[in-house]
């Protein structure tokens, strides 16, 4: 049971900012935080939410997609944008949530967009509600998953593919929970299956210590959590076996959170990368993946010297940063990070090497 008196508004947020603050430069982002009122109207508005500020290489990856797909769009995120969803399901008001996301709704409006394409799959439901009373909404409310597909196929053949990705993919979904949940599952097969040199192997399921995205508590934490060094290897070679069994060599996520917290699982033989970021590699738009690459280093003082032109850029001390190092990017779980086959101890490779498989089709 889920105590909502201990949920941390505040705290929430500025994880968020902090996090975000190690792994992307100030001016390179390509989403307002700030509400300020739009010059003029939009084709699309990508509303990210708030937690995807974790991963923020996904942002960057969405908003180039649309740029290279030709998309007229401006795209938001932070509190001010935020669909009250954490109020309703942690901080204990129905009220609070109400408010937050009645203001968002508001922001949104002022972008006139023909479409408010929601990234976060919780906030996709928020907002469907809020629609659902509303005799003639002033947009539709579409999930990225279904937008990024119905314009691949209208694009056709003038999809600007610039890359093949040989990568055979598994995917986790929340397939049968949330209706909408399945309906943007079946999007992202059909995405996948839309890029080039990408093959579709079909689901796979949790380890069975537990879904690494089932997440409790106020402050949001992963079921796995709690494991320690065995426990989580075993949970590593348990997504390794099943992936070997379907000859794939990467594990495909449905959402922001989702791979924020399997990737902490992959391995050697095991790449764990959202949908959004095969289809960037394909049309040349793609990001390094620096939240998997920190969290297999484990190494605050490390990761401080790697990310300090982003957190200089937030004007950030090397001691807030390495704090923010050691909250956000050491395992609590594993004494020993499972960073490549030998354990680290003797070809050392770590961090980006783990983005994808090495695993020749012998060893396969």
């Amino acid at each position: 049971m889920i105590d909502k008196t201990k949920f941390d508004p505040k705290g929430f947020y500025d994880a968020m900012r902090e996090s975000k603050s190690l792994l992307v430069r100030r001016e390179d982002l390509r989403w307002t935080e700030t509400f300020a009122e739009p010059g003029r109207p939009v084709d699309a508005l990508l509303a990210f939410g708030c937690a995807v500020q974790h991963t923020p290489h996904l942002m960057l990856e969405a908003t180039a997609v649309l740029e290279a797909l030709g998309v007229d769009y401006a795209a938001v995120t932070g509190r001010q944008f935020c669909c009250g969803r954490p109020f309703q399901k942690l901080g204990g008001s129905d009220e609070a949530a109400d408010l937050i996301s009645g203001k968002s709704y508001e922001r949104f409006m002022r972008y006139r967009p023909n479409v408010a394409v929601q990234w976060c799959g919780a906030c996709m439901m928020q907002y469907l509600e809020v629609i659902s009373s509303q005799a003639d909404p002033p947009f539709d409310v579409v999930h990225v998953t279904r937008f990024v597909y119905d314009l691949l196929v209208r694009m056709g053949d003038s999809v600007p593919w610039k890359h093949d990705v040989p990568a055979r993919v598994v995917l986790h979904s929340h397939e049968g929970g949330h209706a909408q949940q399945d309906t943007d599952a079946g999007y992202i097969v059909k995405i996948l299956e839309l890029i080039p040199g990408v093959e579709y192997a079909g689901p796979i399921e949790p380890p069975s210590a537990g879904a690494p995205c089932d997440l409790t508590g106020p402050t949001a934490v992963s079921v796995l959590n709690s494991l320690d060094t065995t426990a989580y290897r075993v949970a590593v070679a348990e997504l390794e076996g099943q992936a070997r069994a379907r000859g794939a060599d990467t594990l495909v996520t449905a959402y922001h959170k989702c791979q924020m917290e399997w990737s902490k699982f992959s391995s050697k033989r095991l790449a764990v990368r959202e949908w959004m970021s095969l289809l960037a590699e394909a049309l040349g738009v793609g990001y390094e993946d620096r939240f998997t690459t920190y969290w297999h280093l484990g190494d605050p003082e490390e990761i401080v010297h790697r990310s300090r032109a982003e957190w200089q850029s937030w004007g950030m001390t090397e001691q807030e940063a390495l704090e923010a190092a050691t909250r956000h990017f050491v395992p609590q779980y594993a004494a020993d990070v499972h960073h490549c086959d030998c354990g680290g101890a003797g070809c050392g490779s770590r961090g980006a090497d783990l983005l994808r498989s090495r695993v020749s089709a012998a060893e396969k």
